[in-house]
């Protein structure tokens, strides 16, 4: 299994790409990793101030929600605090 990339590596690799607009395969080579590697950490990566669980207006329409308000802010808190957790951890926690 390949070593995991530090936080800050994970940064400069989401900067590299969205700020100096440098090409994914040249990203993989000054990373040290797979093209498949930057892919899932620029798709994975959400910025610090992004609110965790916000709710577009869209998604309030249709049919009622199972969780409410409280559930909700519960689950982004957890994941807020881990966001690396898999579904089995969290439904180990609730």
């Amino acid at each position: 299994m390949p070593p995991h990339l530090d936080l800050q590596l994970r940064e400069r690799i989401f900067l590299w790409h969205h700020i100096d607009n440098i090409p994914i395969p040249e990203i993989a080579h000054l990373a040290c990793c797979g093209v498949s590697t930057v892919y899932r950490i620029i798709a994975q990566h959400r910025p610090q101030e992004a609110e965790v669980g916000a709710i577009a207006p869209s998604a309030t329409t249709g049919r009622p929600r199972i969780l409410s308000t409280g559930d909700i802010d519960f689950v982004s808190a957890l994941l807020e605090e881990n966001p690396t957790l898999f579904l089995d951890e969290l439904q180990g926690q609730l």
